[in-house]
């Protein structure tokens, strides 16, 4: 019974291995319809060059300036576009315990050089929803301008220098809230 139970055990243990051993990173796959919905972009600018994406979540590309100039301006007029109730930029540090739950004041924004804030466009916008403890649910899209990194993955490589993120209430867990600056 015993061995029995073992083998169970290790048949199961095997498959589970076996089903997490797919890539967590995808060619030319851009972010799911679920994703775009829910941060109320479903039809945010696609990129026409290869680019890779990592657990669904960020997407890395190599563009020369003008191709990352073009794509930043094209984000934000579909942004502008889409009339949000609150459209802007990172504020303010609000607070932070340890690094971790860091939240920023929402900080509104008109022209798209307000967008450039650490080293980095970041469109934060909400349509006003509340979450269930009456916080306002903020979306953030970062695009990160970098050095030539490559990206290592299977027994491929890819060069790149942008990263593209796309959040729902927060830009990493347990931190990157945003709040209203209510003075």
């Amino acid at each position: 019974m015993k061995k029995l139970l073992s083998l169970c055990l290790t048949a199961v243990l095997c498959l589970c291995c076996l089903a997490s051993c797919g890539s967590a990173h995808k060619e030319n796959k851009w972010f799911s319809e679920e994703k775009l919905t829910q941060c109320l972009v479903g039809d945010l600018p696609t990129i026409t060059k290869d680019y890779i994406k990592h657990n669904d979540e960020d997407i890395y590309v190599s563009f020369t300036s003008k191709e990352r100039e073009a794509y930043v301006s094209e984000v934000f007029e579909y942004l502008k576009s889409q009339n949000f109730k609150y459209f802007g930029t990172r504020g303010e540090q609000k607070g932070t315990l340890a690094g971790s739950l860091t939240t920023y004041y929402f900080e509104p924004a008109t022209e798209l050089s307000e967008f450039n804030v650490d080293s980095a466009y970041r469109f934060v916008y909400s349509d006003g929803t509340l979450d269930e403890d009456g916080k306002l649910i903020f979306c953030i899209i970062s695009i990160y301008d970098y050095e030539t990194k490559t990206l290592e993955y299977g027994t491929k490589d890819f060069s790149y220098n942008t990263l593209i993120t796309l959040d729902y209430k927060s830009e990493a867990p347990l931190s990157g809230f945003y709040v209203l600056n209510e003075e």
